[in-house]
């Protein structure tokens, strides 16, 4: 590993830290197939990135900070004990995963939700309540395989189409 870093704050709140900006200046530049095992993220971080290493949340932060700033998705491949960069099939998967994550996260939000006595509720409490509850009603929807189903077209195992977004405000409306 490279030389010995303390653990320091930056001037100013929120500035990333020495060991996050090396694993993100190495991530950002990432091209699909591009790997990088474990061994070299730990040169690069200067810390143990393997599982609850104190380089681990190095790494997940500089992934995190590497998909929305410069269109570059990183995963951890367990089987190979690497990060793989991924193509445009693998960012497609990943989505779906997230999509797929999202929507049983909103039901057991609902589950929640509904579980509590809105007169117990200030006035002011019960409207973000129902605010809440209509937007994670509403994300719970649009994730539910028959809703997908409509919006891309599909009926019976007539192939998907793509979706239109006209038709997605229709199925909003019909549905509420």
């Amino acid at each position: 590993m490279s030389d010995e870093l303390k653990p320091q704050m930056g001037p100013f709140p929120g500035q990333l830290g020495p060991h996050t900006a090396r694993a993100i200046e190495r991530m950002k530049t990432g091209k699909p197939g591009d790997e990088i095992t474990l061994a070299d993220m730990s040169d690069v971080v200067g810390r143990d990135c393997s599982t609850g290493g104190n380089g681990r949340g190095n790494v997940d932060t500089a992934i995190k900070r590497c998909e929305p700033d410069h269109a570059v998705v990183w995963r951890w491949q367990k089987d190979k004990q690497l990060w793989a960069c991924l193509d445009d099939v693998g960012k497609s998967m990943d989505s779906q995963k997230k999509a797929v994550h999202i929507r049983r996260t909103a039901r057991r939000s609902l589950r929640v939700a509904e579980s509590v006595d809105r007169q117990k509720l200030t006035d002011d409490q019960r409207i973000q309540h129902d605010v809440n509850l209509a937007v994670t009603s509403m994300t719970y929807l649009v994730g539910q395989g028959h809703f997908r189903k409509k919006l891309a077209g599909q009926v019976g195992t007539v192939p998907l189409k793509e979706p239109e977004p006209q038709k997605l405000i229709e199925l909003m409306k019909h549905q509420t």
